[in-house]
């Protein structure tokens, strides 16, 4: 199984007068485009997105201050849970201080309650650090599947007051949080405790010299090598008495095309494990997809429903 060290020491060995950080460069670049430039199916990555039940808890709450306090109500698992008094705003617990007090991530906006009645539910869900886009959001329960292709300013037409509770039925993007993760809000917002299996596309990340790589680029880094060499191809050298023998007017160009044609390549092999990329599809060989042909179909009594009603 190739590794990102295999990678750019082969971009090393064809470019022996490059630092070894600038070949680590290359490849990370190389990288970067190919994750960018199919649905790779090495790419996506399953996680399970949870909701909690809902409770309601009597608060004390100051004017100016991001501390909540209770009378020993609070637990750790309540990090993450999002606090509403009434149709106030939404704010989210940061800190676990004790079980008499906890931190909310901004400061309390609205008149000093000692004896406020909040809402502790799951507004907002947190993604993982390395995800990149949404591919499926499942809702087992209901047999649906949860959008994701709603904005605030949607949200705002439905629901401007954030008022409607029930089973989830979309995901809308909220922001970036401070922890650098992708923040989404749930709406209608739920109560109860769910699960949603969900698959998703991680994005590129800085790579460490073990890191191996997966799918159709496990024994494939020369690919990126390729990618890596026409970045190089654009590189003078480290200084007018060491030149750079790849630097050589056209050599880019050149590079330029046999990279595109192994990334081209490389993605039908992809949709040879899981068909993602459907504009590089075969279509006109659609026919033959599990012997629905018409000469099949002319070689029998079935009729057309018979063999495509199914699909």
């Amino acid at each position: 199984m190739a590794t990102f060290e295999d990678a750019w020491r082969a971009v090393k060995l064809e470019v022996p007068v490059a630092d070894p950080l600038l070949c680590r460069k290359w490849v990370q670049y190389a990288y970067n485009e190919l994750a960018e430039q199919y649905p790779w199916t090495f790419l996506f990555q399953e996680t399970i997105l949870s909701t909690v039940l809902a409770r309601t808890l009597v608060v004390g709450l100051t004017q100016g201050d991001a501390t909540m306090t209770s009378a020993a109500l609070f637990v750790a698992g309540d990090v993450g849970l999002q606090v509403r008094v009434g149709t106030g705003p939404v704010y989210t617990i940061v800190t676990f201080t004790d079980a008499s007090n906890v931190e909310l991530d901004m400061v309390y906006a609205a008149v000093t309650d000692p004896v406020a009645s909040a809402v502790f539910s799951t507004r907002y869900v947190e993604m993982p650090v390395d995800f990149g886009s949404f591919e499926t959001v499942i809702d087992q329960q209901t047999q649906r599947p949860v959008l994701t292709g709603y904005s605030q300013r949607d949200l705002l037409a439905m629901d401007p007051a954030r008022t409607s509770t029930s089973e989830p039925r979309i995901l809308v993007f909220k922001d970036i949080h401070s922890t650098g993760r992708t923040r989404y809000e749930w709406w209608p917002h739920p109560t109860t405790v769910r699960s949603y299996p969900t698959l998703y596309k991680i994005k590129a990340a800085p790579l460490a010299d073990t890191f191996a790589f997966r799918g159709v680029l496990e024994n494939r880094e020369d690919v990126l090598v390729a990618g890596a060499l026409k970045r190089a191809a654009n590189w003078p050298g480290p200084s007018a008495a060491v030149r750079n023998p790849h630097f050589v007017l056209g050599h880019h160009d050149r590079l330029e095309k046999d990279w595109r044609l192994a990334v081209h390549t490389l993605g039908l092999r992809d949709d040879d494990q899981g068909l993602q990329s459907y504009s590089t599809f075969p279509w006109h060989e659609w026919h033959t997809t599990g012997l629905h042909s018409t000469e099949s179909l002319r070689s029998s009594d079935a009729s057309v429903a018979d063999y495509f009603g199914g699909l």
